[in-house]
Protein backbone atom coordinates (compact mmCIF):
# COMPACT_ATOMS: atom_id res chain seq x y z
CA UNK A 1 0.00 0.00 0.00
CA UNK A 2 1.25 3.32 -0.81
CA UNK A 3 1.48 5.93 2.40
CA UNK A 4 0.40 8.94 0.28
CA UNK A 5 -2.76 9.69 -1.87
CA UNK A 6 -1.81 11.75 -4.47
CA UNK A 7 -4.90 13.09 -6.35
CA UNK A 8 -6.15 11.41 -9.90
CA UNK A 9 -8.00 13.12 -12.55
CA UNK A 10 -9.57 10.76 -14.46
CA UNK A 11 -10.72 12.01 -17.83
CA UNK A 12 -13.16 11.03 -20.57
CA UNK A 13 -15.09 12.74 -24.10
CA UNK A 14 -18.32 11.42 -24.56
CA UNK A 15 -20.18 11.70 -27.55
CA UNK A 16 -23.64 10.43 -27.66
CA UNK A 17 -24.14 6.43 -26.61
CA UNK A 18 -26.55 8.25 -23.41
CA UNK A 19 -27.62 4.63 -22.41
CA UNK A 20 -24.30 3.47 -21.20
CA UNK A 21 -23.06 6.77 -19.06
CA UNK A 22 -25.13 5.90 -15.56
CA UNK A 23 -23.20 2.27 -15.96
CA UNK A 24 -19.70 3.72 -17.15
CA UNK A 25 -19.69 6.69 -14.62
CA UNK A 26 -20.40 4.69 -11.93
CA UNK A 27 -17.80 2.19 -11.96
CA UNK A 28 -15.63 5.63 -11.32
CA UNK A 29 -17.41 6.54 -8.34
CA UNK A 30 -17.06 2.80 -7.11
CA UNK A 31 -13.24 3.08 -7.07
CA UNK A 32 -11.69 1.98 -3.77
CA UNK A 33 -9.09 4.92 -4.10
CA UNK A 34 -10.12 8.30 -3.25
CA UNK A 35 -8.58 11.45 -4.09
CA UNK A 36 -9.40 11.67 -7.58
CA UNK A 37 -12.30 14.02 -9.38
CA UNK A 38 -13.70 13.24 -12.92
CA UNK A 39 -14.12 15.39 -15.96
CA UNK A 40 -16.62 14.59 -18.72
CA UNK A 41 -16.30 16.07 -21.98
CA UNK A 42 -19.67 16.25 -23.78
CA UNK A 43 -17.89 16.88 -27.21
CA UNK A 44 -21.15 17.95 -29.00
CA UNK A 45 -23.28 14.74 -29.12
CA UNK A 46 -26.75 15.12 -31.19
CA UNK A 47 -28.08 12.35 -29.17
CA UNK A 48 -30.62 14.62 -26.77
CA UNK A 49 -29.77 12.32 -23.59
CA UNK A 50 -26.99 13.36 -23.42
CA UNK A 51 -26.39 16.49 -21.78
CA UNK A 52 -29.19 16.39 -19.12
CA UNK A 53 -28.00 12.29 -18.22
CA UNK A 54 -24.61 14.13 -17.63
CA UNK A 55 -25.15 17.48 -16.14
CA UNK A 56 -27.59 14.70 -13.17
CA UNK A 57 -24.19 13.22 -12.64
CA UNK A 58 -22.61 16.95 -11.60
CA UNK A 59 -21.25 16.36 -8.08
CA UNK A 60 -18.41 17.65 -6.16
CA UNK A 61 -16.75 14.55 -7.42
CA UNK A 62 -17.32 14.82 -11.21
CA UNK A 63 -16.96 18.02 -13.52
CA UNK A 64 -19.09 18.26 -16.79
CA UNK A 65 -18.08 20.40 -19.75
CA UNK A 66 -19.92 21.11 -23.02
CA UNK A 67 -18.54 22.26 -25.87
CA UNK A 68 -19.40 21.72 -29.72
CA UNK A 69 -17.92 18.93 -31.83
CA UNK A 70 -13.62 19.24 -31.88
CA UNK A 71 -12.97 15.59 -32.06
CA UNK A 72 -11.48 12.84 -29.49
CA UNK A 73 -8.23 14.25 -29.30
CA UNK A 74 -9.49 17.81 -28.66
CA UNK A 75 -11.84 16.68 -26.18
CA UNK A 76 -9.43 15.10 -24.22
CA UNK A 77 -6.75 17.91 -24.39
CA UNK A 78 -9.71 19.85 -22.68
CA UNK A 79 -10.67 17.76 -20.00
CA UNK A 80 -6.63 17.68 -19.01
CA UNK A 81 -6.56 21.36 -19.48
CA UNK A 82 -9.11 21.76 -16.66
CA UNK A 83 -7.18 19.52 -14.31
CA UNK A 84 -6.40 19.15 -10.68
CA UNK A 85 -4.67 16.28 -10.22
CA UNK A 86 -0.86 15.42 -10.66
CA UNK A 87 -1.83 12.26 -12.22
CA UNK A 88 -4.12 12.22 -15.14
CA UNK A 89 -6.75 8.65 -15.79
CA UNK A 90 -8.40 8.00 -19.51
CA UNK A 91 -11.29 6.10 -19.09
CA UNK A 92 -13.21 5.46 -22.63
CA UNK A 93 -16.77 6.54 -23.15
CA UNK A 94 -18.99 3.32 -22.20
CA UNK A 95 -16.04 1.47 -20.85
CA UNK A 96 -15.90 -0.21 -17.30
CA UNK A 97 -13.29 0.75 -14.77
CA UNK A 98 -13.00 -2.04 -11.81
CA UNK A 99 -13.06 -0.87 -8.43
CA UNK A 100 -9.00 -1.72 -8.07
CA UNK A 101 -8.44 0.24 -11.10
CA UNK A 102 -7.02 3.51 -9.80
CA UNK A 103 -5.45 2.30 -6.40
CA UNK A 104 -3.23 -0.38 -8.61
CA UNK A 105 -2.29 2.24 -11.44
CA UNK A 106 -1.16 4.56 -8.63
CA UNK A 107 1.08 2.20 -7.07
CA UNK A 108 2.62 0.95 -9.70
CA UNK A 109 3.30 4.44 -10.79
CA UNK A 110 4.53 6.53 -7.66
CA UNK A 111 7.46 3.12 -6.92
CA UNK A 112 9.60 4.59 -9.44
CA UNK A 113 9.71 7.99 -10.09
CA UNK A 114 11.03 7.44 -13.78
CA UNK A 115 7.71 5.91 -14.87
CA UNK A 116 5.63 8.36 -16.83
CA UNK A 117 3.04 6.02 -17.78
CA UNK A 118 1.41 2.68 -16.88
CA UNK A 119 -1.50 0.15 -18.20
CA UNK A 120 -3.13 -2.58 -17.02
CA UNK A 121 -4.25 -5.92 -19.24
CA UNK A 122 -8.06 -5.36 -20.57
CA UNK A 123 -11.09 -7.41 -20.76
CA UNK A 124 -12.96 -6.40 -24.36
CA UNK A 125 -16.36 -7.39 -25.58
CA UNK A 126 -18.53 -6.11 -28.49
CA UNK A 127 -21.56 -3.87 -26.67
CA UNK A 128 -24.56 -6.34 -28.60
CA UNK A 129 -22.53 -9.44 -27.38
CA UNK A 130 -21.05 -8.82 -24.14
CA UNK A 131 -20.73 -12.73 -23.60
CA UNK A 132 -17.94 -12.64 -26.09
CA UNK A 133 -14.87 -11.77 -23.89
CA UNK A 134 -11.52 -11.64 -25.11
CA UNK A 135 -8.90 -10.65 -23.27
CA UNK A 136 -5.84 -8.57 -23.82
CA UNK A 137 -2.81 -9.05 -22.07
CA UNK A 138 -0.03 -6.01 -21.89
CA UNK A 139 3.50 -5.52 -23.02
CA UNK A 140 5.27 -5.56 -19.23
CA UNK A 141 7.81 -2.42 -20.08
CA UNK A 142 7.81 -1.17 -23.69
CA UNK A 143 10.56 0.34 -26.11
CA UNK A 144 11.18 2.24 -29.18
CA UNK A 145 11.25 -1.37 -31.11
CA UNK A 146 8.15 -2.33 -29.30
CA UNK A 147 6.41 0.35 -29.80
CA UNK A 148 6.74 0.68 -33.62
CA UNK A 149 5.66 -2.75 -33.32
CA UNK A 150 2.21 -2.06 -31.49
CA UNK A 151 0.68 -0.08 -28.97
CA UNK A 152 1.13 -1.59 -25.29
CA UNK A 153 -1.76 -1.90 -23.45
CA UNK A 154 -5.38 -0.27 -24.60
CA UNK A 155 -5.53 3.35 -24.57
CA UNK A 156 -8.43 3.71 -21.89
CA UNK A 157 -6.23 1.79 -19.33
CA UNK A 158 -3.46 4.23 -19.20
CA UNK A 159 -2.35 6.87 -16.09
CA UNK A 160 0.02 9.38 -16.92
CA UNK A 161 2.64 11.29 -14.49
CA UNK A 162 0.97 14.89 -15.44
CA UNK A 163 4.18 16.65 -15.18
CA UNK A 164 5.81 14.19 -17.88
CA UNK A 165 2.54 14.67 -19.87
CA UNK A 166 3.24 18.59 -20.05
CA UNK A 167 6.84 18.06 -20.11
CA UNK A 168 6.09 16.33 -23.87
CA UNK A 169 3.03 18.74 -24.81
CA UNK A 170 0.42 16.06 -24.39
CA UNK A 171 -1.45 15.04 -27.11
CA UNK A 172 -0.99 16.28 -30.56
CA UNK A 173 -4.82 17.73 -32.24
CA UNK A 174 -3.35 16.59 -35.44
CA UNK A 175 -3.89 12.93 -35.07
CA UNK A 176 -7.36 12.08 -35.72
CA UNK A 177 -6.85 8.58 -34.47
CA UNK A 178 -3.59 7.37 -32.93
CA UNK A 179 -3.24 10.39 -30.98
CA UNK A 180 -2.56 8.15 -28.09
CA UNK A 181 0.74 6.30 -30.26
CA UNK A 182 2.31 9.26 -30.99
CA UNK A 183 2.11 10.73 -27.61
CA UNK A 184 3.73 7.52 -26.24
CA UNK A 185 6.61 7.91 -28.12
CA UNK A 186 7.11 11.44 -26.89
CA UNK A 187 6.65 10.07 -23.07
CA UNK A 188 9.44 6.71 -23.82
CA UNK A 189 12.10 9.50 -25.17
CA UNK A 190 11.44 11.14 -21.10
CA UNK A 191 11.20 7.76 -18.89
CA UNK A 192 9.56 4.26 -18.49
CA UNK A 193 6.05 3.09 -19.63
CA UNK A 194 5.10 0.12 -18.14
CA UNK A 195 2.39 -2.03 -16.92
CA UNK A 196 0.28 -3.90 -14.38
CA UNK A 197 -0.90 -7.81 -15.65
CA UNK A 198 -4.22 -7.32 -14.14
CA UNK A 199 -7.60 -7.28 -15.88
CA UNK A 200 -8.33 -3.84 -14.56
CA UNK A 201 -10.43 -2.44 -17.69
CA UNK A 202 -13.75 -3.82 -19.76
CA UNK A 203 -13.91 -1.94 -22.92
CA UNK A 204 -16.85 -2.24 -24.98
CA UNK A 205 -16.62 -2.64 -29.09
CA UNK A 206 -19.32 -0.50 -30.87
CA UNK A 207 -19.63 -2.06 -34.04
CA UNK A 208 -21.38 1.27 -35.56
CA UNK A 209 -18.76 3.54 -34.05
CA UNK A 210 -16.73 6.20 -35.98
CA UNK A 211 -13.87 4.48 -36.91
CA UNK A 212 -15.16 1.16 -37.93
CA UNK A 213 -15.96 2.26 -41.85
CA UNK A 214 -13.93 1.13 -44.04
CA UNK A 215 -13.10 4.80 -45.20
CA UNK A 216 -12.08 5.81 -41.13
CA UNK A 217 -9.94 2.78 -40.95
CA UNK A 218 -7.46 3.67 -43.59
CA UNK A 219 -7.08 7.26 -42.54
CA UNK A 220 -6.20 5.35 -39.33
CA UNK A 221 -3.22 3.43 -40.99
CA UNK A 222 -2.05 6.66 -42.22
CA UNK A 223 -1.72 8.12 -38.94
CA UNK A 224 -0.99 5.46 -37.88
CA UNK A 225 2.40 6.19 -39.88
CA UNK A 226 2.77 9.21 -39.20
CA UNK A 227 3.26 8.01 -35.32
CA UNK A 228 5.52 5.32 -36.00
CA UNK A 229 7.54 7.00 -38.68
CA UNK A 230 9.07 9.88 -36.67
CA UNK A 231 10.92 11.39 -39.37
CA UNK A 232 10.79 15.21 -40.42
CA UNK A 233 8.93 14.19 -43.36
CA UNK A 234 6.13 12.57 -41.69
CA UNK A 235 6.05 15.67 -39.10
CA UNK A 236 5.62 18.32 -42.11
CA UNK A 237 2.89 15.75 -43.83
CA UNK A 238 0.78 16.62 -40.33
CA UNK A 239 0.41 20.21 -41.35
CA UNK A 240 -1.30 19.42 -44.55
CA UNK A 241 -3.55 16.55 -42.71
CA UNK A 242 -7.13 17.21 -45.42
CA UNK A 243 -4.95 17.30 -48.52
CA UNK A 244 -3.41 13.86 -47.82
CA UNK A 245 -6.91 12.39 -46.37
CA UNK A 246 -8.47 13.36 -49.15
CA UNK A 247 -6.26 11.06 -51.05
CA UNK A 248 -7.58 8.09 -49.81
CA UNK A 249 -9.49 6.40 -51.52
CA UNK A 250 -11.07 2.90 -49.96
CA UNK A 251 -11.79 1.13 -53.31
CA UNK A 252 -7.96 1.43 -54.24
CA UNK A 253 -6.68 -2.29 -54.78
CA UNK A 254 -3.35 -0.96 -52.78
CA UNK A 255 -5.73 -1.68 -49.37
CA UNK A 256 -6.83 -5.28 -50.81
CA UNK A 257 -4.64 -6.94 -48.19
CA UNK A 258 -5.92 -4.97 -45.24
CA UNK A 259 -9.39 -5.50 -45.97
CA UNK A 260 -8.75 -9.02 -46.43
CA UNK A 261 -7.00 -8.62 -42.62
CA UNK A 262 -10.15 -6.44 -41.48
CA UNK A 263 -12.63 -8.84 -42.81
CA UNK A 264 -10.87 -12.10 -40.69
CA UNK A 265 -11.21 -9.74 -37.08
CA UNK A 266 -14.49 -8.90 -38.56
CA UNK A 267 -15.74 -12.39 -38.76
CA UNK A 268 -13.56 -13.98 -35.65
CA UNK A 269 -15.46 -11.04 -33.78
CA UNK A 270 -18.55 -11.89 -35.09
CA UNK A 271 -19.79 -8.77 -36.67
CA UNK A 272 -21.18 -9.85 -39.39
CA UNK A 273 -23.03 -6.56 -40.37
CA UNK A 274 -18.76 -4.93 -41.01
CA UNK A 275 -17.77 -8.55 -42.17
CA UNK A 276 -20.70 -7.55 -45.20
CA UNK A 277 -18.93 -4.34 -45.79
CA UNK A 278 -15.72 -5.66 -46.02
CA UNK A 279 -17.03 -8.00 -48.58
CA UNK A 280 -18.37 -5.14 -50.96
CA UNK A 281 -15.32 -3.44 -50.70
CA UNK A 282 -12.99 -6.21 -51.78
CA UNK A 283 -15.04 -6.68 -54.57
CA UNK A 284 -14.70 -3.44 -55.53
CA UNK A 285 -10.93 -3.30 -54.98
CA UNK A 286 -10.44 -6.66 -56.70
CA UNK A 287 -12.75 -5.15 -59.80
CA UNK A 288 -10.10 -1.91 -59.62
CA UNK A 289 -7.27 -3.87 -60.39
CA UNK A 290 -8.65 -4.47 -64.05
Amino acid sequence: MIKISPKVTVVCAWYNRAEYITESINSLLEQDYKNYEVIIVNDGSTDEKVAPTLDRLSSDKIKIIHQDNQGFTQAIKNAIANSDGDFIAIHGAGDISRPQRLTKLIEAIVSDDKIVAVGSGTVQYPAAYPFRKRYFKPEVESDVEQLQRNMPFVHGTVMYRKTAYEMVDGYDPRFKYCSDWDLFFRLIEIGKIVSINEYLYEQRIFSDGFSFSPEHKFKQIWFKDRAVNRDVESREMLNETEKHLANIKSDDPKYLSYSFSFLIKSLFKFDFKNSFEWIKLISLQQKNKF
